[in-house]
């Protein structure tokens, strides 16, 4: 896992944070513009055959703004659902990890629909004048688009329940069922659908539980927080490289004097001490294996070290 942790502590601070409401935001937004400038949605929407036969790159982009099926007040309570979900999961594993599995679930969608659409494209359509492939680029949308960011909603129950998989729901708003269990359904029924959809629909859903499967066998090891007890190690092991460097005796005198900065307290996971804020407060955590500190802020929301 130190690769993880080397690549969180590279490009940690390019994560978008909030992400799962983001990604709600943008479903909203697709239903409003379905509703108020059909048109427009359909320019949006993923289409092979406009992209390759008409040259429409912006639809390489703009997919992510097709709905994921029509709207009533059950998708509207579903949406919040998935907001705080999405939530839960990002506080669990960190913005980093969240943006890995939302971000790469996404991409490897487009990737797979992108080469089975251009696959089609060669088969079917290449060769028909601009004006004649009006029929494919419908049959895209009603084949491919909407099932695309459908599936993608699954995304995000199933990592909740990965990582809250005790966690207690009701299913309907009246069964109680842990959420492992409502994940197995969801699972036998991305099989169902697997089995009825179309190509699109198909490679859509390989998708999907190929990323889960990923994140199932790197949540075995990560522990989210521990990129920065892995680097201050590796910046305390430079520090102390070069401390023993610069105080080489010179000839018969004395060592050379090292200055340093000792701190009584520093937090494990964000490393202030009370040199950056006397009115800081640390604490122990009893939880973890080994002497790890934490700031008031940190003491109750870090991954107990095990």
């Amino acid at each position: 896992m130190k690769l993880l942790y080397k690549l969180e502590e590279k490009f940690g601070k390019f994560a978008i944070p909030n992400l799962p409401i983001i990604t709600i935001a943008i479903f909203g937004f697709s239903y409003l513009v379905s509703f108020a400038a059909p048109n427009v949605s359909e320019m949006m929407m993923f289409s092979p055959t406009a992209i390759f036969g008409r040259h429409e790159f912006w639809r390489l982009i703009t997919w992510i703004f097709t709905p994921p099926g029509d709207f009533d007040y059950f998708t509207l309570l579903m949406l919040v659902i998935y907001a705080m979900l999405g939530r839960s999961i990002e506080r669990a594993i960190g913005t980093f990890m969240y943006n890995m599995y939302i971000l790469g679930t996404m991409f490897a969608i487009f990737i797979v629909n992108l080469i089975t659409g251009a696959i089609f494209y060669a088969q079917n359509v290449a060769g028909l004048a601009p004006e004649d492939m009006d029929f494919f680029v419908m049959y895209d949308y009603m084949r491919g688009t909407i099932l695309m960011t459908y599936f993608l909603m699954y995304t995000i129950f199933l990592g909740f329940a990965l990582i809250y998989s005790e966690s207690m729901m009701l299913v309907f708003f009246v069964i109680p069922m842990k959420a492992k269990y409502i994940a197995y359904i969801d699972l036998i029924w991305l099989a169902y659908e697997f089995y009825r959809c179309p190509i699109h629909g198909r490679v859509t859903i390989l998708a999907v539980v190929g990323v889960w499967l990923i994140l199932v066998f790197v949540m075995k090891k990560y522990k989210p927080g521990h990129v920065r007890i892995y680097m201050k190690h590796k910046t305390d092991q430079i520090k102390r490289k070069t401390a023993a460097r610069r105080n080489t005796p010179k000839g018969a005198g004395e060592p050379i004097p090292f200055p340093t900065t000792i701190t009584k307290h520093k937090c494990a996971i964000c490393g202030r001490s009370e040199k950056d804020n006397p009115m800081l407060e640390f604490r122990f955590c009893s939880k973890c294996n080994g002497n790890y500190e934490y700031c008031m802020d940190h003491l109750y929301t870090h991954e107990h070290v095990k």
